[in-house]
């Protein structure tokens, strides 16, 4: 039997089952917020081939890839001060003036 596009025998196919009233009213499903993720093909596959791997469902995977995403770490925005604080302590005031052009233009 389905209800509501769920397989019997699943988890919120039981909890619906139990339930005389309206769907939302499954503990799961007030608990969960629904959204749509468009992958390309080769996405799609990746994640349906994880999800029977692992033996579980599609949204399993992506709730528990989302519950584990780390952002990388932005880069230095602040070009001004990057590197500052680094060196031998030297001031670029006491490098002859030569020495700094050297090369450029080049």
């Amino acid at each position: 039997m389905i209800l509501y596009g769920v397989a019997s025998g699943s988890c919120i196919s039981s909890a619906l089952g139990k339930m005389r009233g309206c769907p939302t009213e499954c503990p799961i499903l007030t608990q969960m917020r629904k959204t749509s993720v468009y992958l390309d093909e080769d996405q799609a596959q990746r994640l349906a081939t994880l999800a029977r791997q692992e033996g579980c469902s599609q949204a399993e995977i992506l709730r528990e890839a989302v519950a584990t995403y780390q952002p990388k770490p932005s880069q230095d925005r602040n070009f001004a001060l990057a590197g500052s604080g680094h060196g031998d302590g030297s001031s670029i005031a006491d490098v002859p003036e030569e020495d700094l052009l050297k090369g450029f233009g080049e």
